[in-house]
């Protein structure tokens, strides 16, 4: 489990620092109405563009989905 777990955290570091990017580089751009650190950060309000999903299944435990639409 523990070289599952590494894998994972790899993975995840990635994407957070990508996502640190995008949101340093281009939060206060505008998407209409909307800014790209508002997608990132809350989406309160508003129809999402980008989600971060997860499910607790109780036999493979919690399961991480990365859903970016474009």
């Amino acid at each position: 489990m523990d070289k599952l777990k590494e894998k994972f955290k790899g993975k995840a570091e990635v994407l957070s620092a990508e996502i640190k990017d995008i949101i340093k580089n281009h939060g206060d751009l505008k998407l209409g109405e909307i800014t790209v650190a508002q997608v990132y950060q809350g989406m309160r309000g508003m129809v999402g563009m980008v989600t971060e999903t997860s499910r607790l299944d109780p036999e493979e435990g919690i399961r991480f989905s990365w859903i970016h639409n474009s």
